[in-house]
């Protein structure tokens, strides 16, 4: 394992590693000893006399636990390789002229999310689905019926200093992978959430990805039977510059660092949040992991991105 540009001094420090390679820049090295903290053997004194033995210290633990860098609460790993579905076709790499024109159908059907949803377009948005699909948000879980009537009640209440937020989808990209009748579709989405808190207004803006597990049924028209999402990363602005609501560190940090404002933000509103949304957390791979089972015809019950079977 190799360190470079760093000096044992208790200089600013900023640490970055590309495989077995260490970058250290100017930053802060008491703010990174404080994430690195509870990865350490606290009986290692000696790791905290010297941040460099200490980071030597946290790297082979990491190597040897294979988990993320700890530097930081977001990283981008592969996903567990017993989780991809290789007999699935996507993006013209494998399959026909015909499989691209169905993925098409797809892409159209799951990009109605945030075109019906949003303008309350009830009928359209109904039609993307089959009957009794399950749908799971952060702030509602349920069947199709139950998740409309929440949102309607929602925007019921979007009053200016009502309790539910204002809610826009915006639509990134997605890709579909296809196996016989039943398909999956992962679309890129920031939800942006408008917000009084104390009579300021706040943005909040959710970094996700969308997985649609869809089925071809009667007459051949393809439908979702679930829905359920992870979030990446999430921010809350200010929408007038220079006047902003500050929110306890100490209250986010209870929550998932992938939504941990909109998480806050939903449980101050009455709706405590779903916390087994998190793309850095374990249930990327259980989601995964469904997914293709899914695509493999296997059978697939909510709560998708956890163990626990919901009744439904």
């Amino acid at each position: 394992m190799h360190l470079s540009g760093f000096t044992d001094d208790r200089c600013d420090t900023d640490v970055r590693q590309s495989g077995n390679d260490v970058t250290v820049t100017t930053a802060s090295i008491v703010s990174y000893l404080a994430t690195l903290n509870r990865y350490a053997d606290r009986k290692s004194t000696e790791y905290f006399n010297s941040p460099l033995r200490f980071l030597e210290h946290i790297l082979t633990l990491q190597s040897a636990a294979k988990m993320p860098h700890p530097s930081l609460e977001y990283t981008t790993v592969q996903p567990a390789l017993d989780t991809y579905p290789k007999n699935a076709t996507r993006n013209n790499a494998n399959g026909t002229d015909t499989d691209v024109l169905e993925r098409l159908k797809i892409r159209e059907i799951c990009e109605g999310w945030g075109m019906y949803r949003d303008a309350a377009e009830w009928q359209n948005y109904s039609s993307m689905f089959h009957p009794g699909a399950y749908i799971t948000t952060s702030w509602t879980q349920g069947r199709l019926d139950d998740f409309i009537a929440s949102s309607k009640e929602g925007f019921e209440k979007q009053t200016p200093h009502g309790p539910f937020p204002y809610i826009l989808h915006r639509i990134c990209g997605q890709t579909v992978d296809i196996q016989g009748d039943r398909a999956i579709s992962k679309m890129k989405v920031t939800i942006t959430c408008r917000i009084m808190l104390d009579d300021i207004e706040m943005d909040n803006e959710a970094d996700t990805r969308f997985f649609f597990f869809l089925s071809k049924k009667g007459q051949g028209r393809w439908g979702v039977d679930f829905m359920t999402l992870l979030f990446d990363k999430d921010k809350m602005v200010p929408v007038v510059p220079g006047k902003a609501f500050e929110i306890p560190e100490n209250e986010a940090k209870q929550y998932p660092s992938g939504y941990r404002y909109l998480a806050w933000a939903e449980s101050k509103a009455g709706r405590p949040p779903k916390m087994d949304l998190n793309a850095h957390g374990p249930e990327r791979d259980i989601l995964y992991a469904k997914c293709k089972t899914w695509l493999e015809g296997g059978e697939v019950k909510p709560n998708l991105t956890g163990h626990d079977v919901v009744q439904y």
